[in-house]
């Protein structure tokens, strides 16, 4: 019995197949199983229990498929790093769901498989899973610093897992922005083999270091090598695009398009052809990609707001308005979609010369700014801005970009939308400058800290952490710097207080930042002296 005692779930959308896989995971041991037949039932399922197994069919109907789910549950980390993740793909698709993207399961069974082949594949996989249980455990916690140390040991071991070992260091070395370190474990790869996901890391180590030449031309020739890796034109178009030049990512997004139609680059060309210029070619995307999604886990309010605005380029307020009906009546409503909403039917009204209406719908959300989610502001900037209310929109633009002064992305689509207002030329005022004051504003705070003056570096970050509470790196260096503090001249509870808060802000940000489980060591060494 390979698999006795495991939690097992399968998904896929015929009860036929479900019933079939069920009883071939019952011959090898399971005794609990649980059976999704779509996306969302999957998803629910994962979020409430722990699986050691999950058997997932490529193909599942409601233009879903396992890759998405797959690429869901890891980036939000529904669940856990070990959790063995097996697709079950038919032989003529399983290259290209191999080369789909960097999230990949740990396992391909190819139609048709016996259970015994299951049940070898699964036991090599879970005395994998027990080698490297540490580092699963520090990677479940977003601990990369622990992970790389627990790593260390096995990379200097030459054994089956050495390779596996080195691909999770140079990841891990990835995510905590030490590009040049990652370059080199990468580098030990491609010394006795190109791999597409090393060259694919070298890649990421290149562009964080900013030498985007170099990182372009590496991946232009792994793809002449390798011309169905459709996780290197992604990376590509994302490399023309940061690089403004949204025609040249569009043209890459197409090549991936040609090998397999996925909805979710679909609507990046779409996107991208909206930004380029190329109207009726975002028309084509978006508008299938709305149809294919209608019934979809994976549908986007999203997907309609870009709609609509394509309408609008072309003119045609009243289908933009009709798009934007939609959403009503095929999402829950939120405030964050209700939002959305009123902005780009603001937006319409403006295009349609009803200036006063367009003010009426957008008076609301700027009485409650603090209360937008971060996805509404650029939009409802942008209509601010066509509106006339150019003060009002300077001001949110500002605390936008002060809020997150090292996100280059936010930076770029801020420049992007001043100039598709016609304000291009006012860039370096508007986001340039009011980055730069936040950089000099902890820069003097770090220096105070450097200098020995806790009190004074602390005091300039708190107040810059109070102005600017949704900016994680201010609000963490405030928290470090009263750790500093309290380390040197005692506790106050006032100011643990303080720290408590700031690190639990961060704590619950999607992407929190490199610095925060230094951060946490620190409070808990503090609590540890108090005791």
């Amino acid at each position: 019995m390979y698999l006795k005692g495991k939690q097992a779930l399968i998904i896929d959308d015929l009860p036929g197949m479900r019933g079939s896989m069920r009883t071939t995971l019952s011959t090898l041991g399971i005794e609990s199983c649980d059976q999704a037949g779509n996306a969302r039932d999957a998803v629910e399922k994962m979020r409430a229990k722990f699986y050691d197994l999950i058997v997932c069919d490529y193909y599942l109907g409601d233009a879903t498929d396992g890759q998405q789910i797959l690429e869901l549950v890891r980036r939000e980390h529904i669940i856990s790093h070990q959790t063995l993740f097996i697709m079950v793909t038919a032989e003529r698709t399983q290259d290209r769901v191999v080369s789909a993207a960097d999230f990949l399961p740990d396992d391909y069974l190819v139609k048709p498989f016996t259970a015994d082949t299951l049940g070898k594949r699964a036991t090599v996989l879970l005395e994998k899973r027990n080698y490297f249980q540490d580092v699963y455990d520090a990677l479940d916690d977003n601990n990369y610093p622990l992970a790389i140390k627990k790593l260390e040991p096995l990379c200097a071991n030459k054994n089956k897992y050495w390779i596996d070992a080195i691909r999770m260091k140079g990841d891990s070395l990835i995510h905590i922005e030490r590009y040049a370190e990652a370059i080199v474990v990468f580098e030990e790869i491609l010394k006795l083999k190109e791999i597409p996901w090393a060259v694919m890391g070298k890649v990421k180590g290149l562009k964080g270091l900013g030498k985007i030449a170099e990182a372009r031309q590496l991946l232009e020739s792994l793809l002449a090598q390798h011309t169905e890796y459709l996780a290197g034109y992604d990376m590509l178009a994302t490399l023309c695009a940061d690089a403004g030049d949204a025609a040249a990512a569009q043209q890459q997004v197409e090549k991936a398009l040609a090998i397999v139609p996925a909805m979710h680059r679909q609507k990046r060309a779409g996107r991208l052809a909206l930004e380029s210029g190329d109207i009726d070619k975002a028309q084509q995307y978006l508008s299938d990609v709305v149809e294919r999604g209608k019934y979809s886990f994976f549908k986007d309010p999203d997907d309609y707001t870009l709609l609509s605005h394509v309408h609008m380029e072309k003119g045609d307020t009243d289908q933009a308005r009709s798009v934007l009906d939609m959403v009503g009546k095929r999402f829950a409503e939120t405030p964050e979609i209700k939002n959305k909403v009123q902005v780009f039917r603001a937006m319409s009204l403006q295009k349609d010369g009803k200036t006063d209406q367009a003010k009426a719908l957008l008076e609301p959300m700027l009485a409650n700014q603090d209360a937008l989610p971060e996805s509404v502001k650029m939009d409802l900037v942008k209509t601010c801005f066509m509106v006339g209310d150019n003060d009002v929109a300077a001001k949110l633009l500002s605390n936008m970009v002060q809020s997150n002064h090292d996100n280059a992305a936010l930076k770029n689509d801020a420049v992007k939308m001043l100039e598709s207002v016609g304000l291009g030329d006012q860039a370096k005022e508007l986001v340039g400058d009011a980055i730069q004051e936040v950089i000099a504003l902890n820069n003097s705070g770090a220096l105070l800290l450097r200098d020995g003056k806790l009190e004074e570096g602390a005091k300039i970050l708190v107040e810059a952490a109070e102005k600017l509470p949704r900016n994680a790196t201010i609000v963490l260096n405030a928290a470090y710097a009263l750790l500093l503090h309290l380390k040197k001249n005692g506790v106050s509870a006032e100011n643990l207080e303080r720290v408590d808060s700031y690190i639990d802000r961060v704590s619950q940000l999607p992407s929190p930042p490199k610095g925060l489980s230094k951060v946490q060591s620190m409070r808990q060494e503090i609590s540890a002296g108090a005791a």
